[in-house]
């Protein structure tokens, strides 16, 4: 698996240890969990949230300023920053060399304000954009609706422009999910009882009604996740990719998104029973994003070779 870590909590957590206790017991955890997951031949790559930098934290709660949340938006000199502590940061309790990026909260875009910074990093392959992904929100936008229907391609300045470049998109497998399903995870939330009780206290930002109505009442594209109700659309969400794969030769991936604070007892049990399954097939393969690099790499160095005989 490939855990993208949401290195700008760290790095506050690591700013402001001094001043409060539990940051540094906190820091000290994730550290340790990132120690055993690198152990366990997972790999690490930065998540970058910067809705952390400036966030208040007093009596025990944090509070933030959502105006901060779309890295894209925020003034130049602070993207450059905020992207480069992130990734120091990170880099010091990561023994692989960072290649890979996920956008905050989904947002990507404008995606030419953020690429010299994360190439200057070192991150050239990006994992945030699902098909036909679309949302309207003051502080959370993203319209991915003319994201090509493949699985991975090349881009330079805009990840939904396959044109070539130094950057690979790696989309995030999107499905078609029909009204019926929001009614049963609603449902699933007030009567499910703890199986089905969240192990995080985070939240997402808030959805509006326009958006709310959409899903209880019309079709819409779901990135497919291993989060709480959703883990049960794994198995159908495959069977979809699989009947595109036979028709469509740019697709040849599966990628899942999962959020740990979104997660629960329930989810927790299809993903692994999901994985068990991967596991034993003859037809797929489970492989972390820094295994995927290195055979994009290996493949576009013939390539590249080729190119420069006389």
């Amino acid at each position: 698996m490939t855990f993208f870590v949401d290195a700008c909590f760290l790095v506050r957590l690591h700013q402001d240890r001094a001043r409060f206790a539990e940051f540094q017991r906190q820091h000290d955890l994730v550290a340790a969990q990132l120690e055993r997951l690198q152990a366990a031949g997972h790999d690490i790559q930065p998540h970058i949230h910067p809705h952390w930098d400036g966030a208040a934290y007093a009596d025990g709660a944090w509070r933030f300023d959502y105006q901060r949340f779309a890295l894209p938006n925020l003034p130049a000199d602070e993207r450059t920053r905020i992207i480069a502590e992130a990734c120091d940061h990170l880099r010091a309790y990561v023994s692989a060399p960072l290649l890979a990026h996920r956008g905050g909260g989904w947002s990507l875009q404008p995606f030419h304000s953020v690429r010299d910074a994360l190439l200057a990093q070192g991150l050239w392959l990006d994992s945030t954009v699902f098909a036909h992904g679309y949302r309207d929100h003051p502080h959370q936008p993203y319209d991915f609706r003319a994201a090509p229907e493949q699985s991975l391609w090349r881009f330079d300045d805009d990840p939904l422009r396959p044109t070539g470049g130094p950057f690979v998109e790696l989309a995030i497998t999107a499905a078609p999910v029909t009204p019926d399903f929001y009614w049963r995870l609603a449902l699933t939330r007030k009567l499910g009882g703890a199986k089905h009780q969240k192990f995080g206290d985070g939240a997402p930002t808030a959805m509006g009604r326009g958006e709310a109505l959409a899903k209880l009442f019309t079709i819409t594209s779901l990135p497919v996740s291993a989060d709480g109700f959703k883990a049960r659309l794994l198995n159908r969400a495959l069977r979809i990719q699989e009947k595109r794969a036979r028709r469509d030769p740019g697709i040849d991936h599966f990628t899942v998104v999962s959020h740990p604070k979104a997660l629960t007892p329930d989810s927790v049990a299809r993903l692994d029973r999901f994985l068990d399954d991967i596991a034993h097939s003859q037809s797929h393969q489970a492989v972390s994003i820094t295994q995927r690099a290195a055979a994009l790499k290996a493949a576009a160095r013939p390539a590249a070779q080729e190119s420069v005989r006389p």
